[in-house]
């Protein structure tokens, strides 16, 4: 029997808790890391949401981004509870083995963001292949 397991795309999940702790503890990391990932380079839409809600919170010149502040944009927004509640948003603060390591952290995410770009994208090729309707010049492009 050669059944195949769908494979998980890749992702650190402790990475991305680890950066948007981080960067909740030391607010100063945010202007470190954004060259590096957006939110789209999260796996989770949680920790998307979480990411593009502390952009904007810095965009806006909102200083001392924390906990509270941070709980208090989420609900504004009608997003706290997409996110998985203020007992989350908790374990992200208290989860972070050092915050002073969030560059660090953002490249593990963006390189996990770059592997399943890249994975989708061979994909596309494969089905583009098997589908034939493309040259061959033009799939190997």
């Amino acid at each position: 029997m050669n059944e195949r397991v769908p494979r998980v795309p890749p992702k650190n999940l402790d990475a991305e808790r680890s950066l948007l702790g981080s960067v909740l503890l030391m607010n100063e990391a945010i202007d470190d890391i954004t060259s590096i990932v957006g939110p789209d380079d999260f796996y989770t839409k949680a920790h998307k949401t979480m990411f593009a809600t502390i952009l904007d919170m810095h965009r806006r010149g909102i200083a001392g981004i924390d906990f509270v502040t941070f709980v208090e944009e989420l609900t504004a927004n009608n997003d706290l509870s997409d996110v998985g509640g203020m007992p989350y948003v908790s374990k992200v603060c208290t989860s972070v083995p050092h915050a002073s390591h969030a560059r660090y952290y953002a490249d593990i995410v963006r390189g996990k963001a770059t592997q399943r770009s890249i994975i989708y994208r061979l994909g596309k090729v494969i089905e583009a292949a098997y589908d034939a309707t493309d040259e061959t010049a033009i799939l190997a492009d």
